[in-house]
């Protein structure tokens, strides 16, 4: 389960190849159901559309009552599908979608308008700025393309390109900077002045329209005893106190590869004060049962960040699974990640596990529910998330609980005894 950039509609898909949605104010789920395996699902800025991507390669668009639209084609990945559809907010574009080394620019009856041509390795994630003015696509090719119109060509032209180069904000000349890997992901932020960056080096960065690079250091939560670490990207890769590269738990542990190695899927969180990441490894766990790709989502935050006291930020401020963290369990691999507007309540839901455990901000656990596929409401008033096939709503803003309880009473009421108080 997702929610649309709007945050006014969640919506989803199962593995019997159904296409789900409903309005975050509304109590009725509609549906319909498709072809092919799923994928992933994208759904437009106005809740009336979808781009369904099949395991193929190929994509259908549907509108809200399940009526096939058109169909187009798109690369499947290993890795990363999430992004390789995105709709246009408004305007004349409706559509792009990724293919092969291109992305295509599609109107509402499926014509593609331009091909996006530029790329010498696989494009893995595009995104369009807020005011749909420009189109980012990251590739393998270890660069982010950023596109607008150009009225004298009257084509889709690179406007700038961001890739590895010398530190144009320094006097010194030797400083280089930028990913060094296949570039995952890209994102702009709520402006569009500024795009997020994931790449295989394990890097994340923060760019400007202009190809400068903005950010200057991170933090990062790992759920486990090793706590919060810290990287700077402008100057090198992931360290740690603990120099955990290097050291025998590391060894002994390949699910701390997960944190040090290679990044996926970024995006921005809590109203951008953070960011949630996919972090990723090929190594197996542990106990050797398990093959292929290892995933964990983390948090990220602003390195630069300091308490009143003038002291670095707390080492397990931002872990969401503390309690229950020991040296036989130094990683605790994180599904789904959450938190909420104001950066005060986080909701985590631990690898292969459907028990959602929602945490204050100092660690302390407020409470378990059984369920998957986390969300907060953009308005902050609510966690969604699914439990046994029911969408499900947890009021977590302070100002509503008391609404609810004072007002509404649906707590029970305290002053009659009626209705034991009790937890949703």
């Amino acid at each position: 389960m997702r929610m649309n950039k709007n945050g006014n509609h969640l919506f989803g898909w199962t593995d019997s190849k159904e296409v789900f949605t409903v309005g975050v104010n509304d109590s009725i789920v509609r549906s319909f159901k498709v072809a092919g395996e799923i994928v992933v699902v994208e759904m437009s800025y106005n809740g009336k559309y979808f781009a369904v991507i099949y395991k193929n390669s190929t994509g259908d668009v549907y509108n809200i009552i399940g009526k096939k639209m058109f169909g187009f084609e798109t690369t499947v990945n290993h890795l990363m599908n999430n992004r390789l559809v995105r709709f246009f907010p408004n305007g004349m574009y409706f559509m792009a979608a990724v293919k092969d080394n291109n992305a295509l620019i599609y109107d509402s009856t499926g014509t593609i308008l331009f091909d996006l041509t530029g790329h010498t390795g696989r494009v893995n994630s595009l995104d369009i700025s807020p005011d749909g003015r420009f189109v980012a696509t990251a590739s393998c090719d270890k660069s982010v393309l950023i596109w607008n119109f150009n009225h004298v060509t009257s084509q889709f032209s690179p406007y700038d390109t961001l890739i590895r180069h010398k530190d144009r904000t320094k006097s010194y000349t030797d400083s280089i900077l930028g990913p060094t890997d296949t570039i995952w992901s890209c994102e702009f932020n709520r402006t569009g002045k500024f795009i997020l960056t994931a790449s295989a080096d394990s890097m994340l960065y923060i760019w400007n329209m202009n190809g400068l690079l903005y950010n200057e250091s991170f933090l990062f939560a790992m759920n486990s005893i090793h706590g919060t670490q810290w990287f700077w990207p402008l100057w090198n890769q992931r360290s740690s106190s603990y120099d955990l590269r290097f050291s025998k738990s590391y060894i002994l542990n390949s699910y701390l590869n997960a944190y040090y190695k290679k990044v996926y899927d970024a995006t921005f969180t809590a109203n951008e004060k953070a960011i949630i990441a996919s972090n990723y490894s090929y190594d197996n766990f542990t106990d050797g049962t398990t093959s292929g790709v290892f995933r964990t989502r983390v948090l990220y935050f602003d390195g630069r960040f300091t308490t009143s006291e003038g002291n670095a930020i707390s080492t397990d401020l931002y872990i969401s699974l503390a309690q229950s963290q020991t040296q036989s369990e130094p990683v605790q691999p994180i599904q789904f990640l959450e938190t909420s507007f104001d950066r005060q309540i986080f909701a985590a839901v631990q690898y292969q596990k459907s028990d959602i455990q929602i945490v204050a901000r100092d660690g302390y656990k407020i409470v378990n529910i059984p369920g998957k596929f986390v969300l907060f409401s953009k308005d902050g008033k609510f966690l969604f998330y699914i439990s046994k096939g029911k969408i499900k709503s947890l009021p977590v803003d302070l100002r509503y609980i008391y609404n609810l309880v004072i007002d509404k009473k649906l707590f029970g009421n305290a002053d009659s005894g009626e209705e034991i108080w009790k937890v949703l």
